[in-house]
């Protein structure tokens, strides 16, 4: 290596975030320009990781916020599913009570109906 330049790469708040180093094989003497271009290149460079980085920490709080969302959803599906089962299962009972409420009377109906002598086995067990 013949000639090198050294530039800090800077974030916003003048924290080091990395260095932009050029090393020529040919011996070299930098300018002012050179400098200048140098400067502005590693001011580039330094905008350019502190986006990478942003972009990143964005990706990981909407992933964070998407999950959680979805979590939410199975939730809400879950509840909705419970609903529904509490439902069905109040309907079932309610039509289980009608039903059950009309045995006395199909029973005495049945009895009514019996004739003694031929279905004494019936009245037995109805009894």
């Amino acid at each position: 290596m013949k000639a090198a330049a050294h530039l800090p790469l800077l974030s916003r708040g003048d924290n080091v975030i990395g260095l932009l180093n050029l090393d020529l094989l040919e011996p070299h003497r930098f300018s002012e320009n050179d400098r200048l271009i140098l400067e502005l290149f590693a001011s580039q460079a330094a905008i350019a990781v502190e986006n990478a980085r942003l972009y990143g920490e964005m990706e990981r709080m909407v992933r964070e916020r998407t999950d959680a969302w979805q979590r939410a959803q199975e939730r809400a599906n879950a509840a909705e599913k419970l609903v529904l089962m509490s439902e069905v299962a109040a309907e079932f009972a309610h039509r289980m009570n009608n039903l059950a409420g009309t045995i006395p009377a199909r029973v005495a109906l049945a009895k009514e109906n019996l004739d003694p002598n031929r279905d004494a086995r019936a009245i037995r067990q109805l009894a």
